[in-house]
């Protein structure tokens, strides 16, 4: 037995199944989910009336043809007739988009300007708290939660979080490394060569450090080093750029940026350390930068989905 609450899902096919289908997904992770693509053959509308008596609320999209449908009607009203939960969900704004008697009666997400909007009013009226629909990637495996970045799952906020994060802490640790790495050789020779390089916080500081590390390598002549700086300095400021441009609101976009950098900021690590004949380099690359990416990612969902809750 499970003591997860239980939906279905009314709806009309005609422009209503893509919603539906995003919707069935995000509240699946916290709810019992039932929608008719689920529903084998058999007595159609007996079945459709046992799902709707098994299950503790009944959620409507309304569109301009769920609110004519016949389906529609009928469902809604059984439901009603077995004490069920009535939960809307409005997902066009305009004329015929709404049925005026259901929004009377009823409490209903609007998901007409913000998915996650509407999907925290409708978790809080059959969970008891405003759930988003992307926080249960904190508890996934590793590819899922970087996927769900390389896919726009996730606010473009947390993308352009992981950026700032990749380039200041990764980034900018990686060539902090080198430098040591450069120096210490340099000592064990006898020699004392300093490279000049800042603590930046901001990718912003990182870009100015990576000039100022450059052109120490050139003035000293260690044309490998330059081309790794170089390479890492153009990575990050097209990845700032990008993401400067970037609607707040374009998830989609800044996730795809932030996972373009993971990327290039791993083979960065990978391919550019043989330059300077850094193994160890190489190795955390491979094998670590996915991991503290994703764990990384964890952290961000689990704040920000506090944050949306208490703004809530």
């Amino acid at each position: 037995m499970t003591d997860r609450k239980s939906v279905f899902i009314s709806y009309a096919h005609k422009d209503g199944l893509d919603f539906t289908r995003r919707l069935s997904y995000s509240l699946s992770m916290y709810m019992d989910v039932f929608w008719d693509r689920r529903l084998p053959a058999a007595n159609y509308p007996r079945e459709l009336e046992a799902q709707i008596e098994g299950r503790d609320y009944l959620l409507l999209v309304m569109t301009p043809f769920s609110i004519v449908s016949e389906w529609c009607q009928r469902e809604l009203q059984h439901a009603e007739s077995h004490g069920k939960g009535i939960v809307l969900a409005r997902i066009f704004n305009g004329d015929g988009t709404t049925h005026p008697q259901w929004i009377s009666k009823y409490t209903f997400g609007d998901f007409t300007e913000d998915f996650d909007a509407g999907f925290r009013r409708v978790s809080t009226m059959m969970l008891g708290q405003p759930l988003s629909s992307w926080e249960y990637l904190a508890e996934s495996d590793d590819q899922i939660v970087i996927q769900s970045l390389r896919h726009g799952i996730l606010p473009s906020a947390i993308s352009k979080h992981i950026a700032e994060w990749l380039i200041v802490e990764k980034l900018w640790g990686y060539v902090e490394t080198i430098a040591d790495d450069f120096e210490r050789a340099k000592e064990a020779k006898g020699a004392h060569v300093r490279i000049r390089r800042g603590q930046p916080r901001t990718a912003r500081g990182v870009l100015i450090s990576l000039g100022e590390v450059q052109k120490r390598f050139q003035e000293l002549g260690y044309r490998n080093h330059v081309e790794v700086i170089g390479a890492m300095s153009f990575t990050a400021a097209n990845a700032m750029e990008h993401l400067s441009q970037t609607p707040d609101d374009d998830n989609k976009e800044a996730g795809n940026t932030a996972f373009n950098l993971f990327t290039q900021v791993r083979g960065n690590m990978v391919n550019q350390s043989a330059k300077v004949l850094d193994a160890d380099l190489a190795r955390y690359g491979h094998e670590y930068l996915e991991f503290d990416l994703a764990e990384k990612l964890r952290e961000l969902i689990n704040m920000y989905a506090r944050r949306s809750r208490y703004l809530y």
